[in-house]
């Protein structure tokens, strides 16, 4: 009898890969690109294995990412890869410690650890344990019992149910995935290589011979490239890149899933990108400190410890294995997963693949947009209209007089053109440089001088005058110019006149063709850029270079008598010089999303042609809805729609749609399209493709005009720039002959000298002539003649220590051309520009606050109480003279930490506990990592709740929500204790001398008890005096800098940043390109006492201390006369607090003139980019002659009285958004532009709050709570509602018109709501107010009220007000005794209801009966609170539950696993919260439970009595906390009461049960939106039996990075059985995603570890499929009854027609346990034996290593 075959098969992001077993042995395996095409993979791979499968049984399972639709489809089961890696390694490797697997788009660790006291392999046992396995492997194994027929050994595990169960192994498996983004996975790995001219193997060959690695971006896949290619464009080794690209994959992984847990012991390295790439692996091996496996044997048998450092690492870390055939151990785990399924006939998968299109199609649940043309005559109208912009040409035959030369060496491509006097262009050059532009350039001017020597010939006109073959004016390059992101490296190379920075050579070629444009945007490869023109300033004020008629009169003076000048048209010279003056430049930040290079790398993925790729988007029906966030997020959904089998039409035009989006609201950042203007000119490569132009058509809701150059733009600016150039220089000649002319007339020349006659003056003018006609640009000999070479050397000359690209030209004479140099020191000194007398008051922070001079530390034998390190990181920047001074008073030798560097990040990045943490705070792991090194017996850092109120009238002064409580994390990420290192991290009062002081004396007296509180109160007084003395210096040195840069007439710029930000690894570049401009550089803080006094209307809530500093020194930047300043803000990459500043000064800054940009710092700063946006920013400013307004102004109107339209309107536009245009909007008034800022006032209280016939309006804070906390308040005459839910995206393309893209998701959906409330008509706007509830503290979302506000303006609806208060009573003392009992015992009450309904929902007998009680007395709920007597409540909640106890359940046993749901994010999004409740039910049969929600309302008052501990609040605080934790603690009890006696129900827990656990993990300080109250929740559901978790958070929430990733090493620490699975929500999160992780979580819930599938393939479905099949296709058995059963198809239908009413009856399990298979033909048909066989009971075990295996494996 044949046993089973087992098949698993993985569906990932770019493979397929099928592994099949039979006992336990593979016995065929085949991997495989799908390049999108799974279905036609899938077949492919069971034709080539139908021989292997026909005529047997089989059980069959799926993984991977891509799998899961496709497992729908089929009906077949589904495990998770992770998981089924997980069981593959378990199976059939030694125990290991930690698996590291690496797939297309997905990265995984997963670590075992030991619990219950079970030994698994730690690094103190790894080398016995491997002796043990290497011997025992030649030892005859013997079965582990007399019922298990596998035989184990000590190196692997028997696979029987005995042996393998969780119980007996106990091990708790840890698993990680990386999130959204795709950074550091084979997917990366190939477009590294493409980049690089190769694939992933010749890229992992380049690696073998690099000699120095780069910093290229770790975070993000779209950063690296922003790294790469610059590199490349260098002339950086290839060999470098490609080693680089993979180290840079490491640290990926190692920092964003390690989260603060050490990858150690025995690792084994799986996945496709691990298994091929050797260097991979190395570069891993490297870094963890590992020794390969294979050499541990060697180690091992000659008896002897590694030798030197590795050696030692090796002892401490352990190995790293390589699996044979490690690419298909994902497959390998579905196949064993399987095993416990019950077999079935291979026929009858055969019949479901055939129908598996369909199955798909119908599964789809893409979002759709409408089309981009209704009709093929739209979009014949549409090539019409694009045909008129067209560049006027001439024949490069007809070339006569000077042309002019355009050079563009951008990111990937290089473009050149030649125009004549005319502006005519007469060639064009366009190609990609492939990483090396001088080569690109020489093929490129080779070309260029050929046209120019040969082709030129007479005209007919030229020949009828006698000027034959020489008589005519020959052409010649009279200038050149060069801009990109290669302009110094080809001006070097060539000899190029000048250089010009590319915006304003996008902008002079924008204005050539559309003269009075107001809008330009171009989007290239890698580059975004849009500029904002105010056409009226060029009426008002003159033009900075020389007018039209006076640049052409000197010109035609100046020029012979050629044809060329004589011809020029008087139309062609106004469209080339006319335009307006630059009012504010955007361009996008390092990372490149959005750009042409997204197609290009997606069409190269799809293996089509890009000009294909790009027509097939105007053929789409029903574009797919990609979102409008990063196009790295983006992939998910791309991923998603090819699943729902979206064709490449709808991708390529949803993709074209998603990258306007993107301009819109990521980069530009604008509320109403509107706001263009009328006049748009879109060019670069990008808008050469007809979707995405036809997409900004609609989405800018105007015509546009696409230039046919758009992808040479900037060479033809350049070209449009040298001519100016030419004829100004020209002009100068003529005015200085005239200049002479005239003196010699009226007798002013020198007696000395000879009189010029007529011969004279002529003879001085053709000789002037020559000189500046003649351009120093290369001649054709010349560049053929040109060589160079390139090196490499390190600078050397600061902290940075740069590498440096040095390239010497033959021409030069051995000078050196330097890039790579993030400052002039690396420089010859005849090559530096930087004015030294210049102040620089950033590089002046960074000596005076860590002076070795100042604060010298004491020697060792003086300071008694020993060494004490302080990490140079965040608010040390500036507080440190304050704290060195305190403990070097103390008796301590302060030792500071060294400068950053790139090291000193990677020094501790597995210690990090957050991937989405700034950078900034990534670092301050690698300086306590230094000081730990350093060997000190203490370190400190404090935590700071509030800053210093340097802000007179700021309403708050807190620290960031994230860095305030930052100490709390790097103790969780350190073991201090272990390493003997005492870690003192005080909350510290630095805002109140006197109190700081005290409390300061009282925590130092705890750490050491023998200082006394006087000595730490008397040292911290003396702290700051110092602190005070260096910060009173600054603001002199500030004024100071002011005054002598106006004395030289020197611009000045402001780099506004937080201190910490002024670290010289985050701006080290910066600064010096401001002073290679001419400019001062000042900081904020320098300044900000001289905005004290400037009155500017606030449109954001001004709370946090640094943010009040920046928003200071922007108002003093706004006053008048200081038109001299420009500001430039540094914020970090992910940082949630900087986006309401950053707007903030940008209103201000706008409305007053003044220019502005935004610079973005990450671990990779991309110089080329960050020079672009410098130079654009300071050639603004040279031209800028007039101060532009602020978008957001107050309605020219009062809004006009209208009735609101029906809430479901379709639209007949054709814009993809179902949302209504504002001009569509009921009630909204257009929104007119005045020229005034328009203060944004948001009301305190309830009391401000209109009553009835008011609606109030209040975002959804929780599906189950808010309704009764609006039941509460409108019980005395309110009419609170809450504001209905919307499709997810139709809220958050309107919340992102509004928000600023980096705020909170949350923000954006609850913003997205209320507008598109009143948008929709819903409500009458001129009877709605707004509120907003909060919890306070130093979350942003403390600050949304001012938000919301700011949007209804932009909106056009300011008669909408807006009020704001605190849901915790103890902040609103308006509310009534009545409203602040009702409101609080509605939380406990839904609470109870809550509870109620989950713990019956998944047992109920009857289906929706507990979904119907649940609204009945939710119904009856509402009313009580509002309406109820307070005295019956208790008896209420009694009467609840008794209804749910009588309610019928299947059993009253909890059978089924519980998982708990916390975080913000299923409360604020309803759609996945509805979603996920019914999928975790209904499809994986979970139990969930959901965290009281009381837990929001006592945490508050805790919180409110330890201020008064902590931070020495007023006492009465602590009083109202005492008595409100009291209040909510009997309502608790109450509900205790209620459930107290069922067996059915938990009881509620009071929450000081877990307070204890919870603050020993995160700080109590730490109050910041829900801080620990969110480590708590977590405590609260494990210790009620809950060990799984769907943890909800929005992208980059500062608080919950330390309230749950902060807190997850020390939880799984103290619950090692915690399975908790974290999900970021961003506007671009796709379902598929969400469902991936979840699923990684359930199925690593050890009741599922080996349970195996439960699902079977079998089914009346199946056996429909089964009969409809060709008789002879059929697997038949050889024997008569057999033959005569499946002799006609027709007579089987007929049987099984009959046969129908016991079919129907059939369970979910194989027909062949069915009681009537024995007499059911249609099965035994099927069936290969007449017997049933024996179904497995367990998973096969494990197959020797060396078994042959049929492969049919395509290289990676």
């Amino acid at each position: 009898m044949n046993q089973p075959l087992n098949v698993g098969i993985d569906v990932g992001s770019t493979t397929v890969k099928i592994s099949i077993f039979e006992n336990g042995k593979p016995i065929f395996e085949k991997y495989e690109r799908h390049k999108f095409d799974v279905e036609k993979t899938i077949r492919t791979f069971f034709d080539e294995a139908m021989p292997i499968l026909k005529d047997r049984f089989i059980t069959i399972c799926l993984t991977g990412s891509a799998g899961m639709q496709v497992s729908e489809a089929l009906s077949i089961p589904f495990v998770q890869e992770v998981v089924s890696c997980t069981l593959a390694v378990r199976k059939l490797l030694p125990p290991v410690d930690v698996i590291l697997e690496l797939g297309g788009e997905d990265a995984k660790i997963v670590y075992f650890t030991e619990i219950d006291g079970q030994k698994t392999v730690t690094s103190k046992s790894l080398s016995s344990e491997t002796a043990s396995s290497s011997s025992s492997t030649k030892e005859e194994t013997k079965p582990c019992s007399s019922a298990c027929s596998s035989s184990s050994n000590e190196s692997s595990s028997c696979s029987c149910s005995d042996c393998s169960s969780p119980k007996d192994r106990n091990v708790a498996i840890d698993s990680r995935m990386n999130t959204m983004c795709a950074a550091g996975t084979g997917a990366f790995i190939d477009q590294m290589a493409a980049l690089l001219e190769t694939d992933a193997e010749g890229l992992n060959n380049l690696a073998k011979t690099y000699t120095h690695l780069y910093t290229i971006a770790s975070r993000c896949g779209v950063f690296a490239k922003s790294d790469v290619q610059p590199l490349l464009n260098e002339g950086v080794p290839k060999s470098d890149v490609a080693a680089s690209v993979l180290q840079s994959v490491v640290n990926q992984t190692i920092s964003g899933l390690a989260s603060g847990k050490p990858i150690k012991g025995r690792v084994a390295f799986l996945g496709g990108p691990l298994h091929f790439l050797s260097e991979l692996r190395n570069m891993f091996i490297k870094t963890l400190a590992l020794v390969d496996e294979s050499e541990i044997n060697t180690i091992l048998s000659e008896k002897r410890e590694p030798e030197g450092e590795e050696g030692k690492k090796f002892i401490r870390y352990g190995t790293g294995l390589l699996p044979e055939n490690a690419q298909f151990y994902v497959a390998r785990g579905a196949a064993l997963y399987s095993a416990s399924q019950t077999p079935f006939p291979t026929a009858f998968l055969q019949g479901r693949i055939e129908k598996m299109s369909d199955k798909l199609r119908a599964a789809s649940y893409k979002q759709l947009l409408p089309p981009l043309f209704e009709s093929a005559e739209a979009l014949n109208a549409f090539r019409e209209r694009h045909s008129h912009s067209v560049v006027p040409r001439f024949s490069m035959e007809n070339a006569r007089g000077p042309l002019f030369l355009g050079i563009d060496c951008g990111s990937t491509t290089i473009k050149g053109c030649l125009t004549n006097l005319k502006g005519e262009v007469g060639w064009m050059y366009y190609t990609t440089h492939q990483g090396n532009p001088l080569k690109a350039a020489i093929d490129m001017f080779t070309s260029m001088w050929t046209s120019i020597l040969e082709e030129p010939k007479p005209t007919e006109e030229e020949k009828a005058a006698g000027k034959g073959e020489n008589g005519f004016e020959k052409p010649f390059i009279a200038r050149a110019v060069a801009t990109g992101y290669g302009e110094n490296l080809i001006k070097a190379a060539f000899l190029v006149d000048d250089g010009m920075v590319e915006t304003m050579c996008h902008l002079k070629a924008a204005q050539f063709f559309q003269p009075d444009v107001d809008f330009v945007l171009d989007i290239g490869g890698q580059d975004m850029k849009s500029m904002t023109i105010d056409v009226d300033v060029s009426e008002k004020s003159p033009s900075p270079s020389p007018s039209p008629s006076a640049s052409a009169s000197a010109s035609a003076s100046s020029q012979s008598s050629s044809s060329s000048s004589s011809s020029s048209n008087d139309s062609v010279e106004k469209r080339r010089r006319s335009g307006g003056v630059i009012s504010t430049i955007c361009l996008n930040e390092a990372c490149s999303s959005g750009c042409g290079s997204f197609i290009q790398t997606l069409s190269a993925t799809l293996e089509m042609p890009i000009t294909e790729f790009s027509a097939a988007g105007l053929r789409s029906k029903q574009p797919v809805d990609l979102g409008s966030r990063c196009t790295v997020f983006m992939n998910s959904r791309i991923k998603q729609a090819q699943k729902d089998c979206a064709t490449v039409e709808d991708i390529s035009a949803g993709l074209a749609l998603s990258i306007i989006k993107n301009a819109l609201f990521k980069v530009i950042r604008i509320h109403d399209p509107k706001e263009l203007g009328t006049k748009v000119v879109v060019q670069g490569g990008t808008f050469l493709n007809d979707s995405v132009l036809r997409a900004a058509e609609i989405v800018f809701d105007t015509t546009v005009v696409r230039p046919d150059i758009a992808g040479h733009m900037g060479a033809f600016g350049a070209a449009l720039v040298a001519q100016e150039q030419w004829e100004k220089l020209n002009a100068e000649v003529a005015s200085a002959v005239a200049d002479t002319t005239t003196k010699q007339d009226e007798g002013e020349v020198d007696r000395d000298e000879t009189p010029m006659d007529d011969e004279d003056t002529a003879e001085m003018t053709k000789e002037l002539k020559k000189g500046l006609s003649q351009t120093s640009f290369l001649s054709l000999q010349d560049i053929k003649e040109l060589k160079w070479e390139s090196t490499s050397r390190r600078c050397g000359q600061c902290v940075n220590n740069c590498q440096l690209t040095v390239h010497r030209f033959s021409h030069h004479d051995g000078a050196e051309h330097i890039s790579g140099n993030k400052c002039e020191r690396g420089l010859p000194p005849d090559q530096r520009r930087i004015d030294q007398t210049l102040p620089d008051l950033v590089a002046w922070h960074r000596q005076r606050v860590f002076s070795p001079k100042l604060y010298t530390p004491l020697l060792p034998k003086d300071a008694p109480r020993g060494t004490l390190g302080i990490p140079r990181a965040l608010f040390m920047w500036e507080d440190y003279p304050m704290w060195f001074t305190v403990f070097t008073k103390l008796g301590f030798r302060v030792i500071i930490s060294r400068e950053s560097n790139e090291k000193m990040h990677l020094k501790a990045m597995e210690t990090i506990p957050s991937e989405a943490a700034c950078y900034p705070a990534k670092l301050m792991h690698g300086h306590v990592a230094d000081l730990i090194e350093r060997k000190v017996d203490a370190i400190f850092f404090p935590m700071h709740l509030y800053g210093r109120k340097e802000v007179k009238d700021a309403p708050e002064h807190f620290y960031c929500a994230l860095l305030s409580t930052y100490a709390a994390m790097i103790n969780n990420s350190f073991d201090f204790k272990k390493l003997g290192i005492k870690y003192f991290m005080p909350p510290v009062l630095i805002y109140e001398e006197d109190k700081g002081a005290k409390r300061f004396g009282e925590e130092v007296h705890k750490m050491w008890p023998e200082i006394k509180k006087s000595e730490g109160r008397d040292a911290f007084a003396a702290g700051c005096k110092a602190f005070k003395e260096w910060r009173e210096e600054y603001r002199r040195k500030g004024e100071e800098a002011i005054q002598l840069s106006r004395s030289k007439g020197k611009p000045l710029a402001v780099l506004a940043a937080y201190p910490y930000q002024l670290d010289g690894i985050h701006c080290g570049a910066i600064t010096p390109m401001l002073l290679q401009e001419g400019y001062t550089v000042l900081t904020a803080d320098a300044i900000a006492h001289l905005g004290a006094d400037a009155k500017m209307p606030y449109e954001i809530l001004n709370m946090y201390s640094m943010d009040g500093r920046i928003l200071e020194a922007a108002k003093y930047v706004c006053k008048d006369g200081n038109e001299d300043f420009i500001f430039i803000y540094l914020s970090s990459f992910g940082c949630g607090v900087t986006p309401s500043c950053h707007e903030q000064c940008c209103s201000w800054l706008k409305f007053k003139g003044r220019m502005y940009a935004n610079i973005k710092i990450d671990q990779a700063l991309n110089m080329g980019a960050v020079r672009v946006r410098i130079r654009s920013l300071v050639a603004a400013h040279r031209m800028q002659r007039y101060r532009h307004t602020l978008p957001l102004v107050a309605p020219s109107s009062s809004p006009a009285a209208s009735s609101p339209p029906a809430a479901d309107t379709p639209s007949s536009s054709s814009t993809p958004s179902s949302s209504p245009s504002p001009s569509q909007s009921a009630g909204a008034t257009p929104v007119s532009f005045k020229k005034e800022l328009v203060e944004v006032v948001v009301k305190q209280g309830l009391k401000s709050i209109p009553k009835k016939p008011y609606t109030v309006l209040v975002s959804n804070f929780s599906e189950e709570h808010t309704d009764g906390y609006c039941a509460g308040l409108n019980s005395e005459g309110w009419n609170f509602v809450v504001c209905p839910d919307f499709k997810q995206q139709e809220t958050v393309d309107m919340g992102l018109r509004y928000v600023n893209n980096d705020c909170c998701y949350g923000a954006i959906l609850i913003v997205g709501g209320i507008i598109l409330a009143l948008k929709k008509g819903l409500y009458d706007p001129d009877k709605t107010h707004v509120a907003w509830i909060h919890m306070g503290g130093s979350c942003s979302s403390r600050s949304l009220a001012f938000t919301i506000r700011r949007g209804l303006i932009q909106a056009g609806y300011p008669q909408v007000g807006v009020s704001e208060f605190n849901y915790n009573f103890l902040c609103n003392p308006e509310l009534s005794i009545s409203q602040t009992l009702r409101v609080n015992y509605a939380f406990v009450m839904n609470d109870l209801l809550t509870r109620l309904y989950h713990r019956c929902h998944p047992y109920e007998k009857e289906k929706g009966s507990s979904m119907k009680l649940w609204k009945e007395w939710k119904e009856k709920t509402l009313k009580h609170v509002e309406k109820g007597s307070i005295l019956k409540t208790k008896s209420f909640m009694k009467k609840m539950v008794k209804a749910f106890e009588k309610l019928p359940l299947v059993t009253e046993e909890r059978t089924k696993p519980r998982v708990g749901i916390i975080g913000t994010m299923c409360k604020v999004e309803p759609e996945f919260y509805y979603w996920l409740l019914d999928y975790l039910v209904d499809e994986e049969g979970c139990e969930v439970s959901v965290l009281d929600f009381y837990g929001y309302a006592i945490a508050p008052s805790y919180n409110a009595m330890n201020a008064y501990n902590t931070y020495s609040f007023p006492f009465m605080m602590k009083v109202g906390g005492f008595f409100a934790n009291k209040m909510i603690a009997t309502f608790i009890d109450w509900g205790s009461a209620a459930l107290k006696g069922s067996k059915r129900f938990d009881p509620m827990m009071p929450m000081s049960t877990v307070l204890e656990r919870t603050w020993s993990i995160v700080p109590k300080y730490h109050i910041s939106g829900e801080g620990w109250f969110y480590t708590s929740q977590f405590v609260f559901l494990l210790d009620q039996g809950v060990d799984n978790f769907i943890c909800t958070t929005p992208f980059d929430c500062m608080p919950v990075h330390l309230g749950c990733r902060g807190a997850m090493k020390q939880l799984k620490e103290m619950f090692p059985k915690l399975n908790a699975c974290i999900l970021d929500f961003d506007a671009g999160t796709s379902r598929m995603n969400l469902t991936n992780r979840i699923r990684l979580m359930l199925n690593s819930m050890p009741e599922r570890q080996l349970s195996g599938p439960k699902k079977t393939l079998c089914s009346l479905v199946d056996l429909e499929d089964l009969v409809a099949r060709d008789a002879s296709q059929t697997s038949v058995d050889s024997s008569s009854e057999s033959a005569s059963a499946s002799s006609s198809s027709s007579s089987s239908q007929d049987e099984f027609a009959g046969k129908m009413p016991m079919a129907m009856e059939c369970k979910p399990s194989a027909c062949r346990s069915c009681a009537s298979s024995a007499t059911c033909s249609i099965l035994s048909s099927a069936l290969l034996q007449s017997s049933t066989s024996s179904t497995p009971s367990s998973i096969p075990s494990a197959a020797p290593q060396d078994q042959p295996v049929a492969q049919a494996t395509t290289p990676s």
